[in-house]
């Protein structure tokens, strides 16, 4: 049980690592463009 939330723990720190750099911008932009476009 513990190695499973340790797993999601982990899974959770990656993602929110992946998307808080340029990535998270760049689509955060996008969403930005595609709404003021509509």
């Amino acid at each position: 049980m513990d190695t499973l939330i340790n797993i999601g723990v982990v899974i959770s720190d990656f993602i929110l690592t992946a998307f808080s750099g340029d990535e998270w911008k760049k689509v955060r932009d996008m969403g930005k463009k595609k709404l003021k476009n509509n």
